[in-house]
């Protein structure tokens, strides 16, 4: 892919950033030098590769899934003026 120095004025314009010339050139560069290095890592041919998780191969250690708390709604709903099914009830704030 190959990019101009109009697309990174238009670019510009469409980020509403002003930029002179020299910093349009200065970005042209580093845009066609991104390019180029992607179209590099693209060459590369990594269909043999397997894909991995992690690159040193090591293993997360995970907590036991287990409960913790006990959920007390039954207290904290005493504390409320109005509930139904085990919701709370609000008054209507908007028709």
């Amino acid at each position: 892919m190959s990019i101009s120095l109009e697309d990174v004025n238009k670019i510009a314009g469409l980020a509403k950033i002003k930029i002179n010339h020299e910093e349009a050139c200065h970005y042209l560069k580093s845009l066609q030098d991104i390019f180029k290095l992607a179209n590099q890592m693209d060459a590369i041919e990594t269909h043999s590769v397997q894909p991995i998780a992690h690159p040193f191969g090591i293993t997360q250690r995970l907590r036991q899934d287990k409960v913790t708390e006990v959920v007390h709604r039954k207290d904290f709903q005493q504390l409320t003026d109005h509930t139904e099914a085990g919701l709370y009830c609000v008054p209507i704030v908007l028709e």
